[in-house]
């Protein structure tokens, strides 16, 4: 019998040792000879394994990442509205108002057993998390909710009332539940240490975006390429401008 996996799996070297039925092993053997695959061995058995994982979210504690294909959405309608829906279409007609939505939080999802994947009840074209931006300067703790159609490619966004981050997080199921407050504390400590921080100067803004990555303003970015433009044209940025682009790095995130 083999060992039983554990996550602390994971930081072992990246190697199987797998042992085969008689019958798959000749038929393994024939199969790879025939093919003219018989020196990578290896490589057809991990994209045997990718194939299988193709789509499947095993994390509900990182990032979904969209940065290839994002979201857009005018932030104006979510500050009105308290929530909007960002897709993969955008008009530069309001560029200012404009928000990029590219790194999701699927830390509300629940891992199904029979999907084999991280989702939304038994849709796994669905995605549920939750974000917390932290106060600073004359910006609000402000907290959010999303909700990813993969198939759709729609993003519902929703502003929150943080008094009810409890229900939003509440399970029905006790270890479900503890992995939910487990989650939950780490979300919200995160979220009072770095307002600390950047109250008392101590996180430098590449950082601070580096913590927050979900979502950015589209015309503040565009201010950073032009300073790095002309940071790879100069050789160097004035310490005006490494002013602006630090200034940039934090309030491009904030939606006011």
């Amino acid at each position: 019998m083999a060992k039983r996996l554990t996550y602390d799996s994971l930081k072992t070297k990246p190697k199987f040792e797998l042992t085969l039925e008689k019958e798959t092993h000749e038929r393994l053997i024939k199969y790879l000879i025939l093919t003219g695959k018989d020196t990578k061995r290896n490589e057809f058995i991990n994209n045997l394994i990718k194939e299988e994982l193709e789509g499947k979210i095993l994390d509900n504690g990182a990032y979904i990442d969209l940065s290839a294909d994002p979201y857009y959405f005018n932030k104006n309608d979510l500050l009105e509205n308290g929530k909007v829906t960002a897709t993969q279409k955008y008009s530069f007609h309001d560029i200012d108002e404009l928000f990029v939505f590219h790194m999701f939080p699927n830390n509300l999802d629940d891992f199904n057993k029979e999907l084999e994947t991280y989702c939304v009840g038994n849709n796994e074209n669905m995605h549920a998390g939750y974000y917390i931006l932290p106060k600073y300067k004359d910006h609000d703790e402000t907290h959010f909710s999303f909700l990813y159609d993969s198939e759709k490619k729609e993003i519902e966004i929703g502003i929150e009332n943080p008094n009810n981050i409890d229900n939003v997080f509440k399970s029905t199921d006790a270890e479900t539940q503890e992995k939910k407050d487990k989650i939950k504390k780490l979300l919200v400590l995160k979220t009072e240490r770095c307002a600390t921080d950047l109250e008392n100067g101590n996180l430098h803004p590449l950082i601070f975006i580096e913590m927050f990555p979900v979502m950015y303003s589209y015309h503040l970015n565009l201010q950073l390429h032009d300073l790095q433009e002309k940071h790879e044209k100069d050789g160097k940025l004035s310490e005006a401008d490494i002013e602006r682009r630090d200034e940039i790095y934090i309030e491009g995130i904030y939606l006011k």
